[in-house]
């Protein structure tokens, strides 16, 4: 009878442990994905902040000619 309790116990137990660590897997999976849309986003963000400073850049250096063939 006490190996029947145990063996009870120890299903019960592994089968809350699998619950448990799947609700888990299920949470970090989510957060994964919300932290990769998050850096997508911010990925994108910066190519274009980096083009707009491209593009800033040329129209510097298309100033600055400017300003060296008039002198």
């Amino acid at each position: 009878m006490a190996v029947g309790i145990l063996s009870t116990s120890l299903i019960g137990l592994g089968l809350a442990g699998y619950f448990l660590w799947s609700g888990l897997r299920t949470e970090l999976d989510r957060q994964a994905q919300e932290l990769q849309s998050t850096i997508d986003s911010q990925a994108a963000q910066l190519r274009t902040l980096n083009a707009q400073l491209d593009d800033l850049s040329r129209q510097i250096g298309n100033v600055d000619l400017g300003l060296r063939l008039t002198l």
